[in-house]
């Protein structure tokens, strides 16, 4: 169950109310993980840094995806289709600059290797 579902879960498990569970399927863990972030950006209590972070990993998995240049211009397929910036996508996605975008990357990267090196702290 996500936390996004617990409270409302245990509400209507309690109360008997009848609710749907509808099976999301991705193409691996990856797109999994974009959508997880991209749905808890959605919600209103988000920190500031919070909200950072979470543009961060989904500009860092773009930019992996897209052979891990920050400011690599790619195309989703190799046809003619324009190509475009992951940063500038993202900025214009989450109503903030392109710059900012990269800053959210580095700090989910750098907050990324600190749970790798001492979990304790993150």
């Amino acid at each position: 169950m996500t936390e996004d579902g617990h409270n409302r879960y245990e509400i209507c498990a309690r109360r008997k109310i009848p609710f749907a569970v509808v099976e999301i399927g991705f193409a691996d863990e990856e797109e999994a993980k974009d959508w997880i972030d991209g749905n808890q950006l959605g919600r209103r209590n988000l920190t500031p840094d919070q909200a950072s972070i979470l543009r961060g990993r989904r500009y860092n998995r773009k930019k992996k995806a897209s052979s891990g240049r920050a400011d690599r211009v790619f195309s989703e397929s190799q046809s003619d289709t324009p190509k475009t910036d992951t940063a500038a996508l993202l900025a214009k996605q989450h109503g903030v600059s392109r710059a900012t975008i990269i800053r959210d990357g580095k700090k989910a990267e750098a907050l990324e290797k600190l749970s790798e090196t001492k979990p304790e702290e993150t």
